[in-house]
C-alpha cells in the first residue's frame, strides 16, 4: 500500500482553513493534511511531526510566507515548498523566489492542487533516489549558487526595481561584465548597434533574462578552472548551450514564457560539466561505451552509474533553489515521457530544442564526440499535442543556426 504524503496547510484566515478542510476531504485516503493558522504555529507542528510539502498564503500577519518558507528551508529542507497566493499579491509572492519550489494562484482547485504536489513529490523522490544521491555523494565540492546572481536576486525581489542597480551589481565584476557584453553582442541577439555596457545591456535584455544570462555565464565560469577529460570541448559544451536556449526561446515566444525557456536550454546539460569535471574516470569510460556500441549517452549512463547527466544537472539546479520547471526540464530533457503529465509545458520546449540543436548545428567539433544525437520522443510530443508544431519549429531552429554560422 502507497504510504500517505503529508502536507501542511498555513493560512491566517480561519474561512480559508474551512474551506481547505471540505476541499480536501475527497483526498483523505491520500494525504494525512495539518493546518496551521499562522507561520509559528506551522514551524510548531513541523517540529512535532514528519511532512512531505508545505503550502502557504503568501499574506498573513507576522510572519508571511515568504518569511515562512524561508525558515522551514533551513530547519527542513527536505519539505516541498509551495506558496498560494491571489493574483494581486504576485510583486510580494516574488520575494519567495529562492525558497518557494512552486507557486500557485488562489482559488484553486483540489484536482490542480493534487496535480502540483504530486509532481512536485514525484520529482523529489527521483532525484533523490538511491542512484542519484550514491553518484553526487561521490562528488565533493559541487558549485554553491554563483554570487553575483544571488545578489542580482534579492536586488530584483524588490518591489520597485532599480535598474542601474541591477547593471551596477553586474559591472562589479570586470570579467562577468565582459563575457556577458561578449555574448550579447554575438549574432545570438541580432542587434542593430553593439552595446556597450551594463545599463544599455539591462534595457535592452530585460531584467529576467540578464538575470538567467549572469546565472549560467558565471555557471559556465566555475568549470573553466578544471581539467576536462580527452575529447571534451567546454567551449562546444557552451555553444551548444547556447544554441539550445535561443531555439528554446524562440519556440517558447520570446519573453515571459521564453526567458524561462532560454535558462533551461542553457543548463540543461550541466550534470554533463559536472561528470566531466567532477567523475572523469566515468565519464571516459561511458564516451568508450558510446563509441563502440553508438547508444545515447544517457542510457550509458543509467547502465553504470544508476543515474544519468540530466539527474544530475537537475539535483544540483534544486540546490540551487531554481524553480521546478526548470528543474523539471532538465531532469527528463532526454526521457520527457517519464514525467507523467498530458500538457504541453518547458520540458517538452527544451527537449525539442536541445534535439533540433544537435541536429542543425553545423559545427564539426563536438562538446563529446562520442554522444550519438539526441532522439525526439515523437509519441509523447503527440501526447501532448505538440507533435504538429514540429515542422515550424525545425523552420525556427534552421534559420537561427543559419544566423550563427
Amino acid at each position: 500500500m502507497t504510504q500517505k504524503k503529508t502536507i501542511l496547510f498555513v493560512d491566517d484566515e480561519q474561512n480559508i482553513i474551512d474551506g481547505l478542510r471540505r476541499m480536501l476531504r475527497p483526498l483523505r485516503h491520500e494525504w494525512r493534511v495539518a493546518l496551521a493558522n499562522s507561520g509559528p504555529e506551522a514551524l510548531e507542528i513541523l517540529e512535532k511531526a514528519d511532512f512531505d510539502v508545505i503550502v502557504s498564503d503568501m499574506r498573513m500577519p507576522g510572519m508571511d510566507g515568504a518569511q515562512l518558507l524561508t525558515l522551514v528551508k533551513e530547519r527542513h529542507p527536505d519539505i516541498v515548498r509551495i506558496i498560494l497566493s491571489g493574483f494581486t499579491e504576485i510583486g510580494q509572492a516574488m520575494r519567495a523566489i529562492g525558497v518557494a519550489h512552486q507557486f500557485l494562484s488562489k482559488p484553486c482547485s483540489p484536482e490542480i492542487l493534487k496535480a502540483i504536489i504530486q509532481r512536485a513529490v514525484d520529482l523529489r523522490e527521483r532525484l533523490n533516489a538511491d542512484p542519484v544521491r550514491r553518484a553526487i555523494g561521490d562528488i565533493d565540492g559541487l558549485p554553491p549558487l554563483p554570487e553575483t546572481f544571488r545578489r542580482l536576486r534579492e536586488a530584483l525581489i524588490t518591489e520597485d526595481v532599480d535598474l542601474d542597480h541591477v547593471a551596477s551589481i553586474v559591472e562589479e565584476d570586470a570579467s562577468l561584465t565582459s563575457k556577458l557584453l561578449q555574448l550579447v553582442n554575438s549574432s545570438l541577439f541580432g542587434l542593430a548597434r553593439p552595446v556597450k555596457n551594463m545599463h544599455e545591456a539591462t534595457n535592452f535584455l530585460g531584467i529576467t533574462l540578464l538575470r538567467d544570462l549572469t546565472l549560467t555565464t558565471e555557471t559556465f565560469r566555475t568549470f573553466e578552472k578544471f581539467t576536462f577529460p580527452k575529447g571534451f570541448s567546454l567551449s562546444r559544451h557552451m555553444a551548444h548551450s547556447t544554441l539550445a536556449a535561443q531555439i528554446a526561446r524562440e519556440i517558447a515566444g520570446g519573453r515571459g514564457p521564453g526567458d524561462e525557456a532560454f535558462l533551461a536550454g542553457m543548463l540543461h546539460d550541466l550534470g554533463t560539466l559536472v561528470m566531466a569535471t567532477k567523475m572523469p574516470e566515468a565519464f571516459e569510460e561511458i564516451a568508450q561505451v558510446c563509441a563502440t556500441t553508438g547508444e545515447p549517452r544517457f542510457l550509458v549512463e543509467r547502465r553504470i552509474l544508476g543515474t544519468n547527466h540530466a539527474e544530475i544537472g537537475a539535483y544540483l539546479l534544486g540546490l540551487w533553489g531554481l524553480p521546478d520547471s526548470i528543474v523539471e526540464a532538465t531532469a527528463f530533457h532526454h526521457e520527457p515521457a517519464l514525467l507523467p503529465h498530458t500538457d504541453l509545458s518547458l520540458l517538452e520546449i527544451v527537449h525539442v530544442a536541445t534535439s533540433l540543436a544537435d541536429e542543425f548545428d553545423t559545427s564539426e567539433e563536438l562538446a563529446v564526440p562520442e554522444a550519438p544525437l539526441a532522439i525526439l520522443d515523437l509519441a509523447h510530443l503527440k501526447t501532448v499535442g505538440a507533435y504538429d508544431q514540429l515542422e515550424s519549429w525545425c523552420s525556427i531552429a534552421r534559420s537561427i543556426t543559419a544566423e550563427a554560422a
